[in-house]
Order: structure tokens, then C-alpha cells, then sequence
């Protein structure tokens, strides 16, 4: 829900009404001290909040909106807890993410604060707080590193590293030329190998897509890196783990029916929101997206609306990536299409054996992925299609039936041709069996004339006389 920016009254009368009900909730006292700091800091960032606004996925009138657009224009003016806030550079499901200044070890950080409809429900607030643990977990280079997670008194916030360089998403829409395929595969490699450590500890990420990998500095980096430069000079880190599913804990899982994660990105089990079914291979969907993306320059499903592109990730093939870009290697495509697989089953089982493939396939050894030929792909049509399937049953089946008949018939005709054969072949040796035995005949009746029984070859030969 979008608004017009608020007044200074009206954003200091919604942190007022915030801080009470937050308050209230806590069983605390409204006039005391609370996680801001001090009612001057409060009124410091009602200042703020109402120069650019805020935004909430909350369905709360007295919620102003666009906090997108706040511009931290009295940047350091405003504490909280030891991080002095600069300026927003973020916003997601759960909260929104400020550059801040941690003032005790004088580093950067992205301080990621919860959205007020999460601080104020529970089950929302653990899972604000499971991302913090989710992310404590793990340790690897190209995962955004979690610094400090802290609740205080009402609030609670994730302080993380702070990435100098732009999302993947930003950078590849500021980007005309395609992603070097060789490139676009280590990128995906790289964060498959975070990945894939997540999913080692028993983690769900599902909601990877480039907004959520940041491009870092690599830390020998002399100056700052334009943002448009070369994909390979950066890092890529993946981060928000605010989505992810502690596989083996039942009371973070999503309810059946719950659609988790964005509509392009997401794989063809969450659409339906079978949430049992969401697991590894769902993350190994997403990346094989993100990796699409990056070697075409879209998505394969992106329809008008959200519900449109659900509707196309369940229903229809994906587009053949060489249809959209001829130079990709066929084996680049099969391991993207493998991802892409409708069945959980046919995907690789783990970021793990994606990562692995990806590295054969740069290291120019054979990869597991095999590129589907005719027969493969329609057999995954009809498997996807049960009433295209029922035509093409009964289809086959009418040819069975009218084969079964033509077979029977010239079956009929093979028999009667062979009768009339066996007839013609007793006549014929008929025929010969009466030559030899007048050829015989005449053979003694001519030995009886030459031994003067003429009276006996007399008799023989008129045997051989036709008869009338």
C-alpha cells in the first residue's frame, strides 16, 4: 500500500503510537527509555522518517509510505544502540536495511531492522530473529557475513557486512551486452558453493534471485569499483536468509498452501505451495534461474502479473536458451536445464553436485548434464500434460485396435495365398508324376519290342492312349 510522505507530526505521532503498543506488548512503561535511545533520538528519526517517508507491508492507514525514497540527509544524527545510521539502501519482506556506522569498531555495516508488522507479531519476529541464526551458522566467502544480531527491548535488529558494490539484479539491469558465458558460470559456482553449505547444515535458502547476491570488493581492491564494471572483478555474496527453512525444525516450516519466495524465481513446488516438498533442489531451481538470467539477460518465465508467471513456471517448457542466445555451449544449457527440471527428482539433489558440474564443465571435462534430445522431451510433455496424455492413450490405442484387424486380415490372406500355393504345387508335381510314369511306360514298351513281345509292348502302349 502506497501513500503520500507524512508530515513531522503525523511520523512522530505513528513512532509514538509504534513505541506504545511495542511498549505495551512488552509490558513496559511508555515513558521510559526504549531501544531508540532517547525520545530526542525518536523525534531525531520522526524527522527523518518524514523528509522521505516510510513503507510497510503492513495494511495500517496510520503507517506513512515510500520509504525507499528517505535520503539520509542528517546522516550520523541518529543512534541506535552503538550504530550511527546513514542512510537506507534496502527493503525487504521482513525489514528494511540501512548503511550504518558501527561506532565501536569503526567499520560499515548493513543494519537490517524489522518492519513494524513483524516487531509486532510473533511468529513473524522469530523468523526475523531465525534469519540471525540461520545466517551466525554459516561462515564462507561468499556469503554475506552476519556481524551482530541483538534485541533490544522492543526492537531488534541484524547488523551484517556492508558490500561497496551494487546487487547483481542492479548490475545486470545497467547492463546492455550478455554475460560471458564463462563468467556467468563461476558467478554461479561460486554462490552454489555457499549454497551448498547451507544445505550441508540442514538449510533452506529459498529465496535465492540476483537482488539477493551482492557484489562486493574483492579486499586487495586500490580505490572503488565503478559499478558497471567487469562482473568478474567483483565478489558475489549471497545474503537474507530471512525466507530460509531449518529443514529438520517443524515450527519454522511454511503452512501448506503458503507461497514462499518471488514469483520468478521461485521453483515449480513452491508455486503450488507444496511446502513439504520445498527443500535443496528448490534452492538448485533458483540458482539454475538466476544462471538463465545471466546468460540470456531475462528470466525463461516472466509474465504481466505474478500469478501469470506461476502459472507459466507450472505449465509450460522452458525456452531453449540457444533459441535466445546461439553462442551458449550445449553443455552450459544442459546443466541451466537440468536446474530447471519440473520434477525435484530430476534436478541435482544438492547445490553441491550443481556446483561440481559447473566445475567440469570449466575445467572442460565431461559434466553429468546430458542435453535432452526429441524422445526426452516428449516424454516430460506428456508427463506434464495428463489430458494431452489420455488423447495420445487413446490415440495409440485406436491404432492398436485397427493394427490388431489389418494384421488379422492380411493374416487371412497370407493363409488363403498359401492354400492356393499347395494346390498349384500338387497339381505341378501331379502333373510330373504322370510324365514319369508315361515316360516309363514307353521305356518298357519299347524293351518288350526289342525283345519280340510285341503282343506286351502292344498292350503297354495302349495304355498310354488318351481316353475319351
Amino acid at each position: 500500500m502506497t501513500s503520500e510522505p507524512a508530515s513531522d507530526d503525523s511520523a512522530l505521532d505513528w513512532l509514538a503510537g509504534l513505541k506504545s503498543r511495542l511498549d505495551k506488548a512488552k509490558g513496559k512503561d511508555s515513558e521510559g527509555e526504549d531501544s531508540f535511545g532517547s525520545w530526542a533520538n525518536l523525534q531525531e528519526l520522526a524527522t527523518m522518517l518524514s523528509k522521505g517517508g516510510i513503507s510497510s507491508i503492513a495494511d495500517d492507514p496510520t503507517i506513512p509510505s515510500q520509504l525507499s525514497n528517505l535520503k539520509g540527509n542528517r546522516a550520523g544524527s541518529l543512534l541506535i544502540d552503538k550504530f550511527e545510521i546513514h542512510e537506507p539502501i534496502g527493503r525487504g519482506g521482513f525489514g528494511f536495511v540501512f548503511r550504518a556506522r558501527d561506532t565501536i569498531l569503526g567499520r560499515d555495516v548493513a543494519l537490517k531492522m524489522p518492519l513494524p508488522d513483524v516487531l509486532m507479531k510473533p511468529e513473524l519476529r522469530e523468523r526475523f530473529l531465525a534469519e540471525a541464526r540461520a545466517a551466525a551458522s554459516l561462515d564462507h566467502p561468499h556469503l554475506v557475513p552476519i556481524h551482530e544480531a541483538k534485541e533490544l527491548g522492543s526492537l531488534c535488529y541484524i547488523a551484517y557486512g556492508f558490500c561497496k558494490g551494487p546487487s547483481l539484479s542492479r548490475w545486470l539491469s545497467e547492463r546492455k551486452e550478455p554475460v560471458c558465458c564463462t563468467t556467468a558460470a563461476e558467478v554461479i559456482a561460486k554462490i552454489a558453493d555457499a549454497v551448498a553449505l547451507a544445505h550441508s547444515r540442514g538449510i533452506c535458502h529459498r529465496d535465492i534471485k540476483p537482488s539477493n547476491i551482492l557484489l562486493d570488493e574483492p579486499s586487495n581492491t586500490v580505490g572503488e569499483l565503478p559499478a558497471d564494471a567487469d562482473l568478474d572483478r567483483f565478489v558475489p555474496k549471497l545474503t537474507d536468509f530471512g525466507l530460509a527453512r531449518w529443514m529438520d525444525s517443524p515450527h519454522l516450516a511454511s503452512r501448506s498452501g503458503q507461497l514462499i519466495g518471488t514469483a520468478r524465481y521461485m521453483s515449480p513446488e513452491q508455486a503450488q505451495g507444496k511446502s513439504s516438498d520445498v527443500g535443496p533442489p528448490s534452492d538448485v531451481y533458483s540458482l539454475g534461474i538466476t544462471l538463465y538470467e545471466l546468460l540470456t539477460g531475462s528470466p525463461p518465465f516472466a509474465g504481466p502479473s505474478d500469478l501469470q508467471t506461476l502459472i507459466m513456471k507450472i505449465r509450460d517448457d522452458v525456452p531453449s536458451l540457444r533459441d535466445r542466445r546461439s553462442d551458449i555451449p550445449k553443455v552450459l544449457e544442459a546443466i541451466c536445464l537440468k536446474c530447471l527440471e519440473k520434477d525435484p527428482g530430476r534436478r541435482y539433489p544438492t547445490a553441491r553436485e550443481l556446483s561440481e558440474d559447473l566445475r567440469r564443465y570449466l575445467a572442460g571435462q565431461r559434466v553429468e548434464a546430458r542435453p535432452k534430445n526429441l524422445w526426452t522431451k516428449t516424454v516430460a510433455y506428456f508427463l506434464r500434460q495428463p489430458a494431452a496424455l489420455s488423447v495420445a492413450f487413446l490415440f495409440l490405442l485406436a491404432l492398436s485396435i485397427l493394427g490388431g484387424v489389418y494384421a488379422r486380415q492380411r493374416a487371412l490372406e497370407s493363409a488363403s495365398d498359401e492354400v492356393q500355393r499347395a494346390k498349384s504345387l500338387a497339381r505341378e508335381n501331379e502333373l510330373k508324376l504322370t510324365r514319369m510314369r508315361y515316360a516309363n511306360e514307353l521305356r518298357l514298351a519299347e524293351a518288350d519290342w526289342n525283345t519280340g513281345d510285341a503282343r506286351s509292348s502292344e498292350n503297354r502302349l495302349m495304355k498310354l492312349m488318351p481316353r475319351e
